[in-house]
């Protein structure tokens, strides 16, 4: 795929990708959420592209093996491939994306800026564990459903400004050296606090 086709697929609708049940649960088309992994690794990992500005996300593939955080990959899953650590060494961008499905980056480590700017998370967020060493911005995201930061931590500057949660927010035992906060909603029992 050349460079143009290939971001339109990386910021393309992708809501034929998947059925919602029911009981409003998504099932998503393996074939299409592998293809697009794969592409990722592909195309962005492996060139050192960090960079997923606008990015429309499906649901991250399970990765059942994740236990702590320097246990390698037993096989190729989301950003990662087999044998490598869950971790990005270069700084990353995923502003102004949408994370469509569950997203899984717990026990990951950043080691360089991690921005989140103005992302938004459709579905359940898992951070729990993750590492953040560099500056960390997750301003003017909106988290629509549940969110965990279970014993994360983070090491620099931490931005929270203008940032929304439609659902619960976990940050127990979570480590904070330099958090700003502006305009930071969260939603506690249908009540808005303002922090």
């Amino acid at each position: 795929m050349q460079n143009e086709q290939l971001e339109k697929y990386f910021k393309s609708d992708k809501s034929d990708w998947y059925t919602t049940d029911a009981k409003g649960e998504s099932k998503w088309n393996k074939k299409k959420v592998t293809e697009f992994w794969s592409c990722i690794r592909k195309y962005k990992i492996d060139k050192k592209d960090f960079e997923f500005i606008g990015y429309i996300f499906p649901v991250f593939e399970e990765d059942y093996f994740a236990r702590k955080r320097n246990d390698p990959k037993r096989n190729d899953v989301n950003f990662w491939k087999e044998g490598e650590q869950s971790e990005f060494r270069e700084s990353i961008y995923f502003d102004f994306s949408t994370f469509l499905g569950f997203i899984d980056f717990k026990f990951v480590a950043f080691f360089n800026t991690a921005s989140f700017l103005g992302v938004k998370f459709l579905c359940e967020s898992n951070f729990n564990f993750a590492l953040f060493k560099g500056s960390t911005v997750f301003s003017k995201c909106e988290f629509f459903d549940d969110s965990f930061f279970l014993k994360t931590v983070f090491k620099d500057e931490t931005y929270f400004f203008k940032t929304s949660f439609q659902s619960d927010a976990n940050f127990i035992n979570t480590s904070l050296k330099k958090v700003f906060l502006k305009e930071f909603w969260l939603v506690i029992m249908s009540y808005y606090l303002k922090i």
